[in-house]
């Protein structure tokens, strides 16, 4: 098969399209995944401070969380819950 003289920049320019497309993709999810984790550890904190400056020691409710979260959405939600610590805060 004879090549016309532009078919070789026309490929190179249909994959350009298409990698940058999937690098915007990737760059979309991270900002969805960090809101997500954002808002997850938010949640934790108010659910384990009452309101209060601090959590309750010992209470062991990110050991429940990730009990729980395994349970029902598998291994991959519960290294989320990992990222938080008891001692970590909103202020």
């Amino acid at each position: 098969m004879v090549e016309n003289k532009g078919y070789k920049e026309f490929i190179e320019n249909i994959g350009s399209v298409f990698n940058k497309a999937k690098s915007k993709i990737v760059s979309a999810i991270n900002v969805e995944m960090i809101d997500a984790y954002w808002e997850i550890g938010k949640n934790i904190i108010e659910f384990e401070q009452k309101g209060k400056l601090k959590a309750e020691y010992g209470s062991k409710l990110l050991l429940r969380i990730s009990k729980d979260l395994k349970l029902k959405y598998g291994k991959k939600i519960v290294a989320v819950v990992h990222i938080f610590s008891p001692a970590k805060s909103l202020i």
